[in-house]
């Protein structure tokens, strides 16, 4: 039986079989705002769990900022967290409003009827990569070709760039995997990523890209 001392949210072990539903349901029910703890933070986190209480913390962020130390659920210093602020998810409006707005740009209806032909070969053309091996691991040689090659044409990065772009965002994403770096690795991803959208930004702004292809470009340049 589930008891709320037995709860711990980043557990991995807790989801090898899937979402702990039962934990997240007496969450709800008996602590919607729980002191998660944490040995590596000494004041543990705040894990809340009925909508109506996320709502009304995602739209306070004078209270709740994602901005001040970061939106990630471990401790950095701040010239680590300077340059998560680079990062949307790490905004708090106004600033994250813009940036969203520059964003959204590229992914309206329009912009998007025009990749599906682009990506619709190259999902045939990484299906036909992966069957002529006859043996492959599925995520890196299909489930995560595609996102990244997209990624790739959207933001203008080189093709030849996208396994590194892939390696940075598992470590950014597996900062609680421990076996993989943990959060130290984390910190170096993200330092990375940074440094490398700041100067693929640099190049961009020398050299500018075909609009069709670089839907932020024009709103970076318009202020």
């Amino acid at each position: 039986m589930t008891t709320l001392d037995s709860i711990d949210v980043f557990d991995q072990e807790r989801y090898l079989d899937g979402p702990p539903y039962a934990d997240f349901a007496l969450l709800r029910a008996q602590a919607p705002v729980y002191r998660n703890a944490d040995p590596a933070v000494p004041e543990g986190h705040w894990a809340i769990t009925r909508h109506a209480d996320v709502v009304a913390t995602a739209r306070q962020p004078e209270l709740f900022s994602s901005e001040r130390k970061g939106s990630q659920p471990q401790e950095f210093d701040e010239v680590a967290i300077e340059v998560q602020r680079r990062m949307m998810i790490h905004q708090d409006p106004p600033r994250h409003t813009r940036v969203r707005g520059l964003v959204n740009r590229g992914f309206t209806p329009r912009a998007v009827q025009q990749l599906r032909p682009r990506i619709a070969a190259e999902c045939e053309q990484i299906i036909e990569k992966a069957l002529a091996l006859g043996e492959f691991d599925l995520i890196p040689t299909v489930a995560a070709e595609l996102p990244l090659i997209v990624i790739a044409e959207l933001m203008g990065i080189p093709r030849s760039d996208r396994l590194e772009i892939f390696e940075w965002s598992r470590a950014i994403a597996g900062q609680t995997d421990h076996e993989n770096g943990g959060a130290e690795a984390t910190r170096d991803a993200v330092v990375n990523m940074s440094g490398y959208g700041s100067e693929l930004g640099e190049a961009r702004r020398r050299c500018p890209m075909e609009r069709h292809r670089d839907p932020h470009g024009q709103g970076r340049r318009q202020g």
